[in-house]
């Protein structure tokens, strides 16, 4: 989705102060409205909290506090490789789920366009795990064109050469990154 397109779909976050006028059932609903809708599009599968536990007391996750917040965990990823290797119709649908929770974050919170090229290229990799090529090369799309808006070359060039890996060589994205990769080599592009 082109980010203006984007930004415009962002949902308010509730109004600033209480309008005077206002009914109190219905800024009560509205406020109920706005969480319902700020909530992340996440849902803990079936028996999430005792493979957790199994896995943290066999020592393949590793708690990660974070102040305040619910405890992440980390995970090498030999051990998540090994696993998604055992069942990789739940990695594929893992990767699906992740894909939509970061393109949620991008859509709904108020954030800077650098947090929201970053989180679409988490979204970019899990539709890359996820066997999700399309989806994968628009958002490079949309990241190089920001990338070099903003004269990031080295990274817009990471992300172009990483990309003609995952498409054919005789396609139309590949001669589209190898035309941003050569338009990025040009001595006059320094200007």
């Amino acid at each position: 989705m082109p980010s203006g397109r984007r930004s415009s779909a962002r949902k308010a976050t509730g109004f600033p102060w209480k309008t005077p006028g206002f009914p109190n059932r219905e800024y009560a609903r509205y406020q109920a409205d706005v969480a319902e809708e700020s909530r992340p599009p996440v849902q803990a599968p079936d028996g999430l909290a005792a493979a957790v536990a199994a896995a943290r007391a066999a020592g393949l996750l590793a708690p990660v506090a974070r102040g305040e917040e619910s405890v992440l965990h980390f995970v090498h990823r030999w051990t998540a490789g090994a696993i998604a290797a055992l069942h990789p119709d739940a990695a594929r649908e893992a990767h699906r789920r992740a894909a939509a929770f970061w393109h949620w974050r991008v859509d709904t919170l108020p954030q800077s366009r650098e947090d929201d090229i970053d989180q679409l290229l988490e979204a970019r990799y899990h539709h890359h795990a996820a066997g999700q090529a399309d989806q994968a090369v628009a958002i490079t799309r949309e990241a190089v064109d920001q990338l070099q808006t903003w004269g990031q070359y080295g990274r817009e060039a990471e992300r172009c050469r990483e990309t003609l890996i995952w498409v054919a060589r005789d396609s139309r994205e590949a001669a589209q990154f190898q035309g941003q990769l050569g338009n990025l080599a040009l001595p006059a592009r320094r200007l």
